[in-house]
């Protein structure tokens, strides 16, 4: 099984953005995109579709 530490490590996301994600403390739409692609999630289960 991956730790968290190591999906972090793999793909150069900070955890404590990772972190921010799973808790909802920020909303880190920059690393959100990256998680979302890597894990194969659609855009419109977990956030509204901005343009930034």
């Amino acid at each position: 099984m991956l730790s968290q530490k190591d999906f972090c490590q793999m793909h150069g996301i900070p955890p404590y953005r990772l972190s921010n994600l799973i808790h909802g403390t920020r909303s880190a739409w920059r690393y959100r995109r990256m998680v979302n692609q890597l894990l194969d999630i659609t855009a419109d289960i977990t956030y509204e579709v901005r343009n930034d």
